[in-house]
């Protein structure tokens, strides 16, 4: 089976992002023949660009989910109003000119990508809305029509918004940092899902007030109250979590000042874990716990010195630090038994297959995978193959992770 190779050539960058504008010209003529602009759109654009303006003075709030960073846009949110308020063309005006037109920021190939990426994404969510049904808020009454003829539109205008963001970034970010191109779209779409679930929400209460409740113009003033509640709301989430990683950060640094190396090899189990877990589909809620406990899970080591007799109590000691961290609780079960086996040759309880939960099983794999390839103070470093072959063969550890572990290193490279 062949793999993708990244490229990494400016040219090609640049080459991307000019494709990008080719479809955004293409798009728009289909947009233009489906759905002109007139007269009528004229207050509505205004209101949206001002809106759009406004979004991108306001940062957008950062929140840490599965690893990622999933970021909450106020301009997410309405360039989805826009789709059905202005539809393909308007919201293509909004997206580009927003982005395009923002003070204080020299033109740039990134700001290039990011305004045919946002334009596009307009284009493609009011071209959804208006082949599915959807009708011009402004003529639809009654709470069934809205529903129906504005409602569910609006959703498929939303999902199909999501999908085209993730395809463009994931190009892009394939030919510039080399991430595999489905790997980059699955982890997008598995962890941006939030961020568009609260822009349908919010969308839809825009274009409800400024089409069937006839607010007009001022249905943005009214709806700019909801977004900023929601603005700061993700905001402190985002904070919360941004607060856990650093107290992760500080307990891996305390590591590595105990047992110097510990901390890269933190990182590395965490980024393996991470990819296994891509492997087996697992949620992306367990997925960002996962890549906490593969950061954590020597953390008992801190209780031990190098030499010392009780090393193999560490999965416990770490249990017991991190007892009373609130947003370790879930990962706790994993480091404690990351060092049992299959077949009842671990430590330090000497569990057996039923009673080792997943995690520990991933964690135990990455964490044997990284001893051979990167090696230790007794054994010097093997190739992945070799490694892989060496895991294999070892009965205390799942196999069937040790498979998703070989596609995923086939993967990523």
């Amino acid at each position: 089976m062949t793999r993708e190779t990244p490229a990494s050539s400016p040219v090609q960058a640049r080459g991307y992002v000019l494709l990008v504008w080719v479809l955004l010209g293409a798009l728009s003529v289909v947009g233009h023949a489906l759905a002109p602009l007139n007269r009528a759109d004229v207050i509505p654009l205004v209101a949206l660009l001002l809106l759009g303006a406004l979004s991108r003075v306001l940062p957008d709030s950062l929140i840490m989910l599965s690893g990622d960073g999933v970021r909450f846009s106020f301009f997410g949110i309405v360039v989805l109003a826009a789709a059905a308020l202005v539809g393909p063309l308007g919201a293509a005006l909004v997206g580009v000119l927003v982005i395009g037109l923002r003070p204080g920021k020299m033109w740039s190939l990134r700001r290039s990508f990011n305004a045919a990426m946002f334009g596009v994404t307009g284009l493609v969510g009011g071209l959804v809305y208006v082949v599915v049904g959807g009708a011009d808020p402004v003529t639809v009454t009654g709470p069934t029509q809205v529903l129906l003829l504005v409602g569910l539109p609006l959703v498929a205008a939303d999902l199909a918004q999501a999908a085209t963001n993730a395809l463009l970034l994931s190009g892009i970010i394939w030919l510039t940092a080399g991430v595999p191109f489905w790997v980059q779209v699955r982890n997008l779409l598995s962890t941006t899902g939030v961020a568009y679930v609260a822009y349908g929400v919010v969308a839809f209460l825009f274009v409800v007030l400024w089409g069937p409740a006839d607010l007009s113009w001022f249905s943005a003033v009214i709806t700019v109250v909801p977004l900023l509640v929601a603005w700061w709301a993700f905001g402190q989430y985002g904070a919360e979590l941004e607060a856990h990683e650093r107290t992760t950060d500080t307990l891996v640094a305390a590591l590595e000042m105990r047992h110097p190396g510990a901390a890269a090899h933190a990182q590395r189990v965490a980024m393996l874990c991470g990819w296994i877990g891509e492997s087996m589909r697992i949620s992306p809620r367990a997925l960002g716990e996962l890549r906490t406990a593969g950061l954590l899970h020597d953390i008992g080591l801190l209780a031990n010195r190098d030499g010392d007799d009780n090393v193999r109590q560490h999965p416990e000691s770490g249990v017991q630090m991190l007892a009373d961290i609130s947003f370790a609780a879930p990962v706790l079960p994993t480091i404690a038994a990351h060092h049992e086996r299959l077949d009842g040759s671990g430590y330090p309880a000497g569990r057996r297959e039923p009673d080792i939960p997943l995690g520990a099983r991933i964690v135990a794999v990455a964490d044997a995978f990284d001893a051979l390839t990167v090696g230790t103070s007794t054994s010097p470093p093997v190739a992945p193959r070799i490694a892989l072959d060496r895991i294999s063969a070892d009965p205390g550890l799942d196999q069937d992770v040790v498979a998703a572990l070989g596609l995923a290193a086939a993967r990523h490279g």
